[in-house]
């Protein structure tokens, strides 16, 4: 669903997966350098990708690159989306901007909209559109899941989606509630991350569906000719 929103809405969050696809690449060819650059673009497209960078954590990492290095890396990753934040600064007023609910404690917003998912189907029966909402709700919580599960340090793909597991952790009511809510866009780094990191064994396609779960909710969004009996 995330990855279908952005396109229906014309959102950034597609092409910034493909900066931080691209990322990935650069850095599995040992040119991390390239590959915090690529985060830090990314980061323009959605701020929270920069959730990316622990992609940049590799196992001695520190004793190959030096602090030197990681300087760098911080300045590559923070540098675009700041330069670009000062320039708002001198034309808006960050006073007025709302956001003040879209992070909060840990797991608070995650708990809160399974109450309201479950208290809404409760009583409007499956008829009412939170069942979307369950659907994204069940595929996010297996990714997580699964994520957790496989901890394989050594693969690139799986230490950037477990920055996605740690930002999912903080995200607040306003990313959460909604019939679709916006934290299939927000964690889509996250989904992608799971679909390259699912182990290939007899629980691939159980999990496969129950990850990708959300395709019913991008089903409803595009009228595809059945969506209405799901």
């Amino acid at each position: 669903y995330g990855a279908i929103i952005s396109v229906v809405a014309a959102l950034p969050d597609g092409p910034g997966i493909l900066l931080l696809a691209l990322s990935v690449v650069a850095v599995e060819g040992g040119r991390a350098r390239r590959g915090a650059a690529l985060i830090g673009l990314a980061g323009l497209a959605k701020d929270v990708n920069l959730f990316w960078f622990a992609v940049l954590a590799a196992p001695g990492g520190l004793k190959r690159y030096g602090w030197r290095d990681l300087c760098v890396w911080g300045l590559l990753l923070a540098g675009p989306l700041s330069l670009w934040m000062l320039y708002v600064a001198g034309h808006l007023d960050f006073d007025e901007i709302g956001g003040g609910r879209n992070f909060a404690a840990p797991l608070a917003g995650y708990l809160e909209n399974w109450s309201l998912i479950l208290s809404a189907l409760h009583d409007e029966g499956w008829d009412s559109y939170y069942r979307f909402s369950l659907y994204a709700m069940i595929g996010l919580t297996a990714q997580t899941v699964v994520l957790l599960a496989v901890r394989d340090w050594r693969n690139p793909w799986w230490r950037a989606g477990m920055g996605s597991v740690v930002l999912m952790l903080a995200l607040g009511p306003a990313v959460w509630e909604g019939a679709n809510p916006a934290a299939t866009r927000v964690l889509l780094p996250m989904t992608f991350a799971f679909n390259v990191v699912l182990p290939r064994n007899r629980w691939f396609w159980p999990l496969w569906g129950l990850g990708n779960l959300s395709i019913l909710s991008a089903l409803e969004v595009l009228r595809v000719p059945f969506w209405y009996y799901i």
